[in-house]
């Protein structure tokens, strides 16, 4: 039976929500560019699916609901010169029919790794309403002149790829993740050395729990024009080695990325090689094209246990060959759309997202999109019949609201 009614009944609630946060941006406390400041952002999510006949990611319902409303407050400061902090607390609130659907477009994302501690508390867990608090990032940052340390919670990101990035090796966005705002973070100890104006030396150290240790060293410069990085260390699976190139040939923008993974014993993967490569180009101010090939060399032929592999974070995507291609065009200065396409390229299957930004007004956006898969579906044997990697999604409509404060 479909539940639109619901929908509406969350939408209205949450957007109600964020009608009450659209006054002009400004601190509500002090400044964060002083001693301290706290401000923060307040997001309202809506998604329904139109699950297939055979939905084994989604239960045997035919349409799925779900609100969500998240509401962020940053404190940060510059003490001293050379000393600043972040914190950020997270209260995430659910509405769900079924079926977790954020999970899907990957809206928040917790590393399941490098983590001393759990930072996260329910407040409500009801069959269908939950409520959370997080503790987003906390972190210290000292700047010196040899080096800058930072120390505490905090987000990692490396690489310059767009839809799969092998050097992201700390909780790296999925790639038909829409929201971008915020990274998770990872507890950790980051060093950034400079050793010239365009190259420097990264170093982080991390655990899990402190029941193992991780750390990884990485080098970035650049050479005729081109962005250079090389990377190594002991990360969650197995040893890493990774280099990564981009710029520009002529009108097209070029990016390359790669890293080899020796497993340790624990983990199920394979020693495997995980590469991406990216062409971009500007068509005019307004509409841009960018494209990326991956090759998944960790893929087994297995599509069950791709996809328990892709789900805990130790594959890029299930397929060994998957393509993504997104098309951006700014008709004004409030509008951005994009159309975005990724596909299998072994028992095709893709998912197609177009999606709209609006900017209501300096503080207050309006996201909507839509998500069609094709492909093969499941078959009656459920798990032992996927089918398809891309064809099992839901059809799937969304909206996010965005206010700051």
């Amino acid at each position: 039976m479909a539940r639109f009614p619901m929908t509406k009944k969350i939408t209205k609630l949450l957007f109600l929500c964020l009608a009450l946060h659209s006054t002009p941006a400004h601190a509500l406390i002090g400044d964060v560019d002083k001693s301290f400041g706290l401000d923060g952002n307040v997001k309202a999510f809506t998604f329904t699916s139109k699950n297939h006949e055979h939905p084994i990611f989604n239960a045997d319902n035919a349409y799925d609901a779900q609100g969500l409303l998240h509401l962020r407050l940053i404190a940060a400061g510059k003490p001293i010169t050379y000393l600043s902090y972040e914190i950020h607390g997270l209260t995430h609130m659910a509405v769900i029919d079924d079926t977790d659907l954020s999970t899907i477009f990957a809206t928040n994302t917790p590393t399941q790794h490098y983590l001393f501690f759990q930072n996260s508390w329910d407040l409500v867990a009801e069959d269908k309403i939950s409520a959370t608090q997080s503790l987003e990032r906390a972190n210290i940052k000292l700047r010196l002149e040899a080096a800058d340390i930072i120390i505490g919670k905090q987000a990692i990101t490396f690489g310059k790829t767009y839809f799969w990035n092998p050097l992201d090796v700390f909780s790296p966005f999925g790639a038909i993740q829409f929201d971008r705002d915020y990274k998770a973070a990872i507890d950790g100890l980051r060093i950034d050395i400079p050793l010239g104006n365009f190259s420097g030396l990264n170093i982080v150290t991390t655990t899990d729990e402190f029941d193992e240790a991780y750390g990884l060293l990485r080098y970035f410069g650049n050479m005729a024009d081109w962005d250079l990085a090389l990377q190594t260390g002991l990360i969650h699976n197995g040893a890493h080695l990774g280099a990564g190139a981009s710029g520009e040939i002529g009108s097209v923008g070029l990016r390359l990325e790669g890293a080899y993974l020796w497993p340790d014993k624990s983990s199920v993967l394979s020693e495997h090689l995980s590469a991406v490569l990216g062409l971009g180009y500007v068509i005019n101010e307004k509409t841009q094209v960018q494209f990326e090939q991956l090759y998944n060399g960790g893929a087994t032929n297995n599509l069950l246990t791709n996809m328990a592999l892709f789900s805990s974070g130790g594959l890029l995507q299930a397929s060994k060959h998957v393509s993504g291609l997104s098309m951006s065009h700014q008709p004004s200065a409030l509008i951005q759309s994009s159309f975005t396409l990724i596909w299998s390229w072994k028992e095709f299957s893709a998912l197609v997202y177009p999606s709209i930004v609006i900017s209501l007004s300096d503080e207050i956006d309006l996201l909507t999109g839509a998500m069609v898969s094709v492909g093969q579906k499941a078959g009656k044997g459920g798990l032992s019949d996927l089918g398809s990697e891309f064809g099992n999604y839901p059809h799937s409509i969304y909206m996010e609201l965005k206010a700051y404060f």
